[in-house]
């Protein structure tokens, strides 16, 4: 049983780890700012994530589920939660459709990306999530309440691995209100 178990996370922190790599981004060409007038209307989109607690892989709720056929055993509706898969297609099919209106879009998460699955164990590296945001090109992030499950210390240091020792890893603007720090460099 130990074997099989261990064999399970391996696969897992594999696929997870294969399609972590920064060269390719998936976000739409740049284009310069219109030219704007007093009364001039502006359209954007804005996409936001919010709780997707590190389901990377998307899990269903039920054993049974099959990703084939989109069922499970509950009421025969899908019902999958999380997958960055799944994520990346409705986050591409939204810029397309925006793009083809010539509207952008911003990509926002409202926090509580981390904490809820296995995935939680590549926290001392650079966390799954971490890679599909920057991957994604998401312009701003913040925290919920679970990215503090840790505490200050532990999230400097989640930080800290995902910016990478060259600062260059996660680059993603993270935005934070009435967070009181203690300003020791390292520990929040």
């Amino acid at each position: 049983m130990e074997k099989k178990c261990l064999l399970i996370v391996s696969v897992l922190m594999l696929f997870a780890l294969t399609g972590c790599s920064d060269s390719h981004h998936s976000a739409p060409p740049e284009t310069s700012p219109p030219e704007l007038s007093d009364g001039d209307v502006v359209s954007f989109t804005l996409l936001q994530t919010t709780d997707v607690h590190h389901r990377a892989s998307g899990s269903g709720s039920f054993l049974t589920y099959s990703p084939g056929d989109g069922m499970d055993s509950s009421d025969g509706f899908d019902q999958t939660q999380g997958g960055y898969a799944r994520l990346t297609t409705k986050i591409a099919e939204a810029r397309l459709a925006a793009m083809a209106q010539k509207i952008p879009t911003v990509l926002v998460d409202s926090g509580d990306f981390l904490m809820g699955t296995v995935y939680d164990m590549t926290m001392g590296d650079t966390p799954a999530a971490f890679y599909f945001m920057e991957f994604m090109n998401y312009d701003a992030v913040t925290f919920g309440n679970h990215e503090f499950d840790y505490g200050p210390a532990g999230l400097a240091m989640i930080l800290n691995n995902a910016r990478g020792e060259d600062g260059t890893g996660f680059t993603v603007p993270i935005v934070e209100s009435n967070m009181k720090t203690d300003g020791v460099a390292g520990t929040d």
